[in-house]
This record gives C-alpha cells, structure tokens and sequence, in this order.
C-alpha cells in the first residue's frame, strides 16, 4: 500500500497575479501549510505567453519581470479533493488544471489514514448481544465497535473478551459428554437477555489516523492485540485497522518470491555486526520438542505448560514432522464443539490440563493402547529457512489463510526453534 491515489493540481499564473491582498503564488502557499498539505513546488518559467503583457523571456534584461510562474501542489486524493473550491477562488488569473495521480509512500511515511478499512459492521449501545454474536460466529467480523448516535466510540465487542466472562460457568462443562450442546445453549440465554452496553470492553485501546504504521506495530505487539479502532480527536469512530493491514503495508510492494521480498525490504533493526535479522537469529528456541513416541500425559503438559501453547514433534532422527497446539488437542478430544467454544476451553486447560489429557486417553487406554503423539501431529502452516529475511518470512506468514508463527527449519530437516509473527512485526516496526 506504498502506492495511494492522488491529484496533481498545477496551476499556470504569473508572478504579479493577485488575489484580494496576496498575490497567488503566496496565498497557494499559506493554504498548503494551513492544512499541511503533501508541499508545493513554484517554478518560474524560461519563457511563455502572459495573459495580459504577451511574450516574455526571462533573458538578463528581464530579470525581476512579471515572468510566467507553474505552481504544482501534489497529496492524497482524500486530502486535496475537498480543497479544489478554495484553491479555484485563489487562482483568479491563470490556468488551473487537476490530474490523477498515483503516489508512493516509502513505508516509513505511510499514516493508520493510508491503511484504514471502514467499519461495515457496529452495534450501538441498546444493541441485542444475540445480534452480536451473529455478527462474530456467522459473519466472520472480529471487532464491533459500539457507537453513540453522533459516532462516539463506546467500546468495542470481540469473541474473545465475550467469552472470558463466561468462563467459570461454561469451561467445566465443555469436557463432558453434550459438552458442545451445553456450551451452544450457554451462549444463546447469556444473549437473549444482555445488550452490547452489558458486555462492551470500554475505554479500549484506540488509534489516531496520523499516526505512523511503525507506532500501530508497536501497539499490536506490547499490547498483544491484532486490531483496534481508529477515531478522531473527538473520539468518534473513522475505521480499524488490523496487524495485517500494517504489515501488508509495511512489505508491499508485493513481489512474486520470498527472496524478492528480502532485497525490497531492509529491515530497521540489526544486530550488533550489521547483519540483516534473519529467521533464525529471530526463532524462539524455548519452543517444547517432542518425540513422536511421546505419550498423550506428555503431550498435554507440554503444550499447556509453554508460554505459548505449541510444541514440535519430530521423528527419530530429529526431522520435524509436524506441530501440536491446543486447537490439535481440543479438535481431537471434542469434535463437535463450536470454535468459540474451544476458546473457552483453552484457557480452561492451561490451570487444568488433566481432564484433557483423560478425554484425550481414556478411549484408547481402554483398548489396551496409549495415544501417542504422532497420532495428534498436524503439518505446520509455514515452514521457514534459517537465512531467510524476517520480512520475507513475515510475508509467508501473513499470505492467507494467515498463520501466528513459523517452523523455522534447518537444511538437515531438524527444527531450529519457531519465529512468531508478533516477533518478526516487532523488528520491522523497531520496536
């Protein structure tokens, strides 16, 4: 998203042009630093046709002279657009002419503006949680913002903070027989009866449209959120913008090969020698490493007892044969639960990871055999070289479907540690 549209408005006067009190050289320029316009450039012409004195050169005896000037003012569409009237008003001797444009932003100057996506789905304050929930579970949205008739923010709505407080009474329930059915029907009183002002996270963490893309990446990865709603300095709602929007912006222009990404993007963050950050120098190698013979009790203690709840499994010459996370885990011990469920589930499990590990062993234990790990292995989503760029790595990951992490993968098909994409975000923002 480097390249954004544009206008290209030039203008054809002369030096001795005027506009009430001002000349328009000088009332074009007053106007472009009152509203912090992209610049202007003013170009005193050679020779040319004036209006009112005929053909003039800008020969030694004519220096000083009324000569013809070009005035260029270049930004946005959305910011020069609404000023077109008051800029015809200035020029009142001359030619005006407007072109489109398409314009590049180095990355580094791109704004939250550039990126922003309107907010086609908002609840307001009286609105039905059942509505809401519909918007999460069957349309896919990720963030209700909660307006004010005027556009005030009110708060914001995800399924994620929807469910933490219903975490007591639904997680225990879940491992249980009908534990789906329970859940579903959970959800739906706990909507017939509240409203989005109920259950609105208020005061969220918001974003101001001038600020820059590196500021945005920073803020997703302290805060450890992918999406937050932008406002203005009246707090009222203008759109949201998402980790993935900043990082799209960030390595666009898009190429067609990772190794093409790489030579695109220098990163803003080196280690000491200089070097490029690389998959590797980034992978986090306290990531749990299983073999594939491990047992289920195992397998449980480990994804859960990780800071984030993932491990590696390998064969036994210690090539990587997959990964398992809790959506493995839960997926297998309780197909029929809704996504948003299992959300629930996991962060039931990581206190209590031993029913899991019995709904996950039982029906095998009572045939005589234990489940192993490599029954529960899935292929990771991205697989990444240890040279690799970080931006370039970063790209793979974010390529849809999406996915948070990286296996970071040596030549000897052994694991080198995983690079999460929050980590790779944090070196390209520098932050």
């Amino acid at each position: 998203m480097p390249w954004v549209a544009g206008l290209s408005v030039r203008v054809l006067t002369h030096e001795r042009a005027q506009t009430g009190s001002m000349s328009v050289v000088d009332a074009l320029t007053d106007l472009v630093q009152r509203q912090n316009l992209a610049g202007i450039t003013v170009t005193r012409a050679l020779e040319g046709l004036s209006d009112h004195s005929g053909w003039r050169s800008s020969g030694m005896l004519d220096l000083g002279e009324d000569l013809p000037l070009v005035v260029e003012i270049v930004d946005r569409l959305d910011r020069i657009e609404p000023l077109l009237p008051r800029i015809a008003e200035i020029v009142t001797a001359g030619v005006l002419t407007v072109a489109d444009v398409r314009l590049y932003f180095p990355a580094s100057h791109l704004r939250v503006r550039d990126i922003m996506r309107q907010a086609t789905q908002v609840a307001r304050e009286d609105t039905p949680l059942a509505t809401i929930l519909d918007m999460l579970l069957e349309r896919g949205a990720r963030l209700i913002p909660v307006i004010a008739p005027d556009g005030t923010l009110r708060g914001i709505i995800t399924l994620s903070h929807l469910l933490q407080g219903v975490d007591l009474a639904l997680a225990p329930h879940l491992s249980e027989p009908g534990g789906a059915e329970y859940a579903r029907q959970h959800l739906v009183q706990l909507a017939s009866t509240q409203t989005a002002a109920q259950r609105m996270l208020s005061h969220p963490m918001t974003i101001r449209p001038e600020q820059s893309l590196d500021a945005a990446g920073r803020i997703f990865t302290e805060k450890g959120i992918t999406r937050m709603p932008v406002v203005d300095a009246n707090q009222k709602l203008l759109g949201i913008v998402s980790e993935h929007d900043v990082v799209s912006a960030l390595l666009e222009p898009p190429l067609p090969t990772a190794g093409e990404h790489a030579a695109a993007l220098r990163l803003g963050v080196h280690p000491a020698e200089g070097e490029p950050l690389t998959a590797g120098s980034l992978a986090d190698r306290s990531v749990p490493v299983l073999d594939a013979s491990a047992g289920v009790d195992d397998v449980v203690r480990a994804v859960f007892g990780a800071p984030e709840p993932l491990a590696l499994v390998v064969d036994a010459s210690g090539r990587v044969l997959g990964i398992i996370d809790e959506h493995a885990l839960l997926a297998r011990a309780l197909p029929e639960a809704p996504a948003g469920a299992r959300a629930v589930l996991a962060r039931f499990f990581s206190r209590t990871p031993e029913p899991l590990a019995q709904q996950l062993g039982g029906p095998a234990r009572r045939g005589g055999e234990t489940m192993r790990a490599a029954q529960l292995v899935k292929p990771p989503a991205v697989r990444v070289e240890p040279e690799l760029s970080a931006a370039s790595a970063l790209a793979r990951m974010i390529a849809p479907p999406g996915q948070d992490y990286a296996i970071v993968v040596g030549p000897d098909g052994n694991p080198e540690g995983v690079l999460w994409r929050q980590t790779a975000l944090r070196a390209l923002v520098g932050g």
